[in-house]
């Protein structure tokens, strides 16, 4: 009994073990019933099953995020340019996306020139990027207005966002000023060290 129990609690139906106990279905729910075996902890094996189905997909996007960040950082570490950019990750407690819009920030020194009393390399230049890899939905309407507005808050010179498929290497694309249509906001470009140069 406590096998076929254990198998109505996976969400076998209840008619399908009545058959193969020989006993009509009212019967054998009414020894579940009598044995403590109720329809909640029936909900309750189905929910679990539905969290550790969605924890192990949350797991392989935290991971297919992880690698785009170092695919990203290699790429960005491959371009010459005068001044060093580094790379400041934000990602979440277990190494998977964070909140926020932007997944990075790339900063250097701003080497060009004096302004109003500071010296060259006091200032920093910024470059805000957003991440995706795998099948991550590239940025919608809201998400380009967030990221127009933090550009604006910082004053970064570029917003990025770079895109990783496996066993590509990431693609970079520009976000035009002023524009709000996911499908036309975003120039591809075709050598990365026009913004990193």
């Amino acid at each position: 009994m406590k096998r076929l129990a254990k198998r109505w609690l996976q969400g076998e139906a209840l008619a399908v073990l009545a058959v193969e106990a020989s006993v009509s279905w009212q019967t054998l729910a009414g020894v579940f019933t009598a044995a403590g075996y109720r329809a909640k902890d029936r909900s309750a094996v189905k929910s679990k099953a539905a969290t550790e189905k969605w924890q192990a997909a949350a797991k392989r996007a935290a991971r297919t995020h992880q690698w785009s960040i170092a695919m990203i950082r290699w790429l960005v570490s491959r371009l010459k340019s005068q001044t060093r950019w580094q790379l400041v990750t934000f990602t979440g407690p277990h190494g998977g996306d964070a909140r926020g819009i932007v997944d990075m920030l790339a900063v250097r020194r701003n080497h060009r020139r004096d302004v109003g009393g500071l010296k060259r390399g006091d200032l920093f230049e910024f470059i805000l990027i957003q991440a995706k890899a795998g099948t991550a939905r590239r940025p919608d309407a809201d998400d380009i207005r967030r990221l127009h507005r933090v550009r604006q808050e910082y004053g970064a010179k570029d917003v990025l966002l770079a895109e990783w498929h496996q066993g590509h290497a990431p693609v970079f694309s520009r976000l035009l000023p002023r524009s709000s249509e996911p499908t036309t906001a975003w120039e591809e470009l075709k050598e990365p060290l026009d913004v990193f140069g």
